[in-house]
Formats: structure tokens, C-alpha cells, sequence
């Protein structure tokens, strides 16, 4: 994927985000998977959202992955390496950065599930 298709996708994901996604919102991470070195993670990104007066969760991990730069899992997740730290917190963190900038009062509050 050349330089060009990856901006498209980025500018395609936080269009989408920006239509469920408010500032100061709750959103659940699911850890599917660990790998044996204990480096790369699966991590299912959730969102609750009100359709139509219906309450729905949806699975938004293929468009965080496409807004951060990281891979889309089999699992239907966010495949991020590291370990020492929260790294749904860091998912979340990056999220609320790039949709709405530094601004701490306007940052998405990360929960587990």
C-alpha cells in the first residue's frame, strides 16, 4: 500500500470515528490475545453507541488500527507490540489524540472488559 492509499484510509477512518465517537466518551478494550514473548497484543477496541433509540456496541478496532498506523488482527483487532505498560490505555490515549489533539478535558476514557 503506497503513501497515497494510507492517508486515504486514515482520512476514511477518522471520518467514521468522528461520527460515533464524542469527547470525554467510555471506550471498552477486550484483550483477545497475548503471543508467547509477551510483545504483540490483540486487542479489541469497543464503542456503546445510540442508534435509532437503540443501544448497540460496536467493534471500531479495524478503523483505529487504520487511523494509528497499526494491523488489523484475524481476531478482528488492534495488533500493537510492547509490554511494561497499559497498552489499551495506549490505544485509547493515541485514539483521543489524533481525533481531537492534547486538550486533556477532551480525552476518551479507556475501560476493559
Amino acid at each position: 500500500m503506497n503513501e497515497k492509499e494510507q492517508e486515504r484510509l486514515k482520512k476514511e477512518a477518522k471520518d467514521y470515528l468522528y461520527r460515533y465517537i464524542e469527547a470525554g466518551q467510555d471506550v471498552y478494550c477486550v484483550l483477545n490475545s497475548v503471543s508467547n514473548s509477551g510483545m504483540t497484543r490483540h486487542i479489541t477496541v469497543l464503542l456503546p453507541i445510540c442508534l435509532d433509540g437503540n443501544k448497540q456496541i460496536i467493534n471500531i478496532s479495524y478503523y483505529v488500527a487504520s487511523l494509528l498506523g497499526y494491523k488489523f488482527g484475524k481476531e478482528n483487532s488492534v495488533v500493537v507490540g510492547g509490554c511494561g505498560m497499559d497498552m489499551g490505555f495506549h490505544i485509547i490515549n493515541s485514539l483521543s489524540i489524533a481525533l481531537f489533539g492534547l486538550e486533556q478535558t477532551r480525552h476518551l476514557k479507556n475501560n476493559w472488559l
